[in-house]
């Protein structure tokens, strides 16, 4: 059952970890593949200087 299930999954949501994309790709190419909003909104705080 859970062999089927993971066939049909289509579409991952992830924190932008470097060579998670390609491996997702590898596994599973018609998923598509989503950033997470909180980890994008974190990064550009962290990098953005308040004036």
């Amino acid at each position: 059952m859970a062999n089927f299930i993971l066939k049909f999954l289509s579409l991952f949501v992830t924190d932008g970890f470097k060579g998670l994309d390609q491996i997702i790709y590898q596994n599973f190419p018609l998923a598509k593949q989503q950033r997470c909003l909180v980890h994008i909104s974190r990064n550009i705080g962290n990098r953005v200087k308040l004036v």
